[in-house]
């Protein structure tokens, strides 16, 4: 005998299948829902650490900006003093040179006036303290400085004329040739000198072309007459400064 379902049985059956496929779809379905909600909870958690890093890199630039700043101009603060250390120094430098060479000038000065006021003996009278030849931009002319004193006795005043001549060669021959041949300031008879303590005399040589010049003789004479108070020759050479030659 053949077993007979009924329609109601077969339809009860498709619907429970239906049921399970929708239940196991919902399943699905809640089950990647959730997925995603949790996807987007740690995406969010991400991005709000990914936030929290850049504002915190943010302040550090700003913190790192500001103290740069501050030691920029710290350094320039250090680089003004620095620079005004030094030129105090420099200044304080240039200063102490100044007042050891006042004091140097000084101190030859005092000796200078002592050896006219308390001579020895043996420097008593008529004396050349300073004589000396210079030269100038032009070969031929030359700057000369001589300082005459009297030393000792200064109760009268001394007055005469200081003849000065320069000795040298010329073409192979020896000329000698006077103060007024060399100066046009100068008058015949040479330089005319008035004092009680000491005179200075500054003027300039004028050597014709060619003329090598080897030595200078100063005859001082008293205008009362009778022997030179001075008869002395130098050698052209020993009345240059230190370092400097003929040419």
């Amino acid at each position: 005998m053949t077993e007979q379902h009924s329609p109601a049985t077969g339809s009860q059956a498709n619907q429970c299948r239906r049921r399970t496929i929708l239940w196991a779809s919902a399943c699905a379905l809640a089950a990647g829902l959730a997925g995603y909600a949790a996807g987007l909870q740690k995406q969010g958690q991400h991005l709000n650490s990914v936030e929290a890093d850049k504002e915190r890199l943010l302040q550090e630039v700003a913190d790192l900006r500001e103290r740069h700043y501050e030691l920029r101009l710290e350094a320039a603060r250090l680089e003004s003093e620095q620079a005004v250390d030094a030129q105090a120094l420099s200044e304080a430098r240039s200063t102490i040179a100044g007042l050891e060479q006042r004091n140097a000038e000084l101190e030859s000065d005092l000796g200078f006036y002592r050896s006219i006021m308390a001579p020895s003996d043996a420097e008593k009278g008529f004396q050349v303290d300073s004589f000396g030849v210079r030269a100038t931009g032009d070969g031929r002319v030359w700057d000369y400085s001589l300082v005459v004193t009297q030393v000792g006795n200064n109760d009268r005043f001394l007055s005469g004329r200081i003849e000065m001549t320069v000795i040298g060669r010329s073409e192979g021959e020896t000329r000698t040739l006077a103060l007024p041949e060399l100066a046009d300031d100068v008058e015949e008879g040479g330089i005319k000198y008035r004092f009680r303590y000491f005179q200075s005399v500054d003027g300039q040589l004028r050597l014709p072309e060619g003329f090598d010049p080897e030595q200078v003789r100063l005859q001082v004479n008293a205008r009362s007459g009778g022997e030179p108070l001075l008869d002395e020759t130098w050698k052209w050479s020993e009345l240059l400064p230190v370092g400097q030659s003929n040419s």
